[in-house]
Order: structure tokens, then C-alpha cells, then sequence
């Protein structure tokens, strides 16, 4: 198989952190900065259950520390700040077609489900940066 053929063919089963952190849907925004601190990551799964409901990012921390006009911050649950559209991938998705998913829904993760909803890992753009780095077909200069 040639290279262009292989990058055509390269599914995010391949890029995707296989061990990825997530959190519960009913958490409370604390234990959510807790993991966020943790494990280094910008982006976390969040759940119902077993099955992927959402997506919590760190602007979706950030922006929810802002201050509201005549409101007082209390303790809330990630439900409430999570981005609601939830936009997934699964195993057979491949790495092209996940770069347009993110790029036409302007997020930076994909959660990798299976039928069921399933989290299997997560593909993010640094995934994707990281296979054309190390494709030395496309690096090359002409």
C-alpha cells in the first residue's frame, strides 16, 4: 500500500489516548478542575452511566469562572457547563474524516465511542498534528 493510500486509510483507533480520564455528568465543577489538574488534559468525556453525554472543556471551565451580572456562583454540576453538542467518532472513523469533524464543528476532541455510546478513548487536533509530524511524505520538502 502506498503512502497516500495509508494516510486515506489511517482510522483514530490508531491516534486516540486508548486511557483517557472522564468524569460523571451530576460531578460537581470542583472535582471536574481536580481531574482537569491531574491529568493535564483540555478536554474531558463526560458521562451518563456508561454512555458519553458530552464534552467538558477547559473554556468551558474558564468561561463559567467569569462573573455573572446579579448572580452568585454556587456549587454546580458539570451538566450545567459541559458543551452540549456532542460530536463523536467511532472505530472505524478515519483520521481525515476526524480532522473535518473538528474543524467543521470547531472543537479540538472527539470522543471515541462504540455503538452502544461507549467511550472507547479520545482523538484531538495534537493527535492529529502528531501523525503529520510523523509522516515524512508529507514533511518533505519539493
Amino acid at each position: 500500500m502506498d503512502s497516500a493510500q495509508e494516510r486515506k486509510t489511517l482510522l483514530v483507533t490508531s491516534l486516540m489516548t486508548h486511557t483517557v480520564a472522564s468524569i460523571s455528568a451530576g460531578s460537581l465543577i470542583e472535582e471536574a478542575r481536580r481531574v482537569f489538574a491531574k491529568h493535564h488534559y483540555h478536554h474531558l468525556p463526560v458521562l451518563e452511566g456508561a454512555r458519553v453525554i458530552g464534552v467538558l472543556s477547559l473554556y468551558d471551565l474558564s468561561h463559567d469562572a467569569l462573573p455573572s451580572v446579579g448572580s452568585m456562583k454556587t456549587a454546580r454540576c458539570v451538566r450545567e457547563i459541559m458543551s452540549p453538542a456532542l460530536v463523536t467518532a467511532h472505530r472505524e472513523t478515519t483520521a481525515r474524516d476526524a480532522a473535518r469533524m473538528m474543524i467543521d464543528h470547531r472543537i479540538g476532541a472527539l470522543p471515541v465511542v462504540d455503538l452502544q455510546g461507549a467511550l472507547l478513548g479520545i482523538v484531538t487536533k495534537t493527535d492529529l498534528v502528531r501523525a503529520i509530524a510523523a509522516d515524512q511524505t508529507l514533511l518533505a520538502s519539493s
